[in-house]
């Protein structure tokens, strides 16, 4: 029986060679986190917004550096739920600021808008340049820094309604 786009022998995406894909350790499986619950789809609608529009956030407290972004989409700003996206400034090498580590239940993915720089998960660390996309289980430890003078800049994404949802864990001494 035919499905999706019809009947083939194979599926659509393996046009060629697929990637490959060296699969990152998995978070502490010993922890436990809680599980966020998503609003009605009902109150959602189309949303554009800029980012100049949306206030600057720092954790200036946080060792390492006071790190900026930007919350575009969120639940608690927006109407738009399952989804938060924003951005985030990882300063240049010169201002001893990065991404500390730190760990948050829900999965999270960076796209690397550009610059380039390092991404640590769960103790590998891998190389980032404009372009570069990065999984984050939920769970794993990680971080990212730049090592140019011209810092990196990144887009986020959980798939949760709220950033307040992310409740984020910072290594000790960190």
């Amino acid at each position: 029986m035919a499905r999706g786009l019809g009947a083939r022998s194979r599926p659509f995406f393996t046009i060629g060679d697929p990637p490959q894909v060296t699969p990152l350790p998995t978070g502490d499986a010993s922890c436990t986190w809680p599980t966020p619950t998503l609003r009605s789809m009902s109150d959602d609608r189309g949303v554009v917004i800029h980012e100049d529009d949306c206030p600057e956030e720092r954790w200036d407290e946080v060792g390492g550096g006071a790190v900026p972004w930007r919350t575009l989409l969120s639940a608690d700003r927006t109407p738009t739920s399952a989804m938060t996206v924003g951005v985030v400034d990882i300063p240049c090498a010169s201002s001893r600021a990065s991404l500390t580590l730190h760990r948050h239940a829900p999965p999270e993915t960076y796209y690397v808008l550009h610059g380039s720089g390092f991404v640590e998960i769960d103790g590998q660390v891998s190389e980032l340049r404009t372009g570069s996309a990065a999984f984050i289980p939920g769970g794993a430890w990680h971080r990212a820094w730049s090592e140019t003078d011209g810092g990196m800049r990144m887009l986020y994404a959980f798939a949760v309604d709220s950033f307040d949802e992310v409740i984020y864990e910072f290594a000790p001494g960190d």
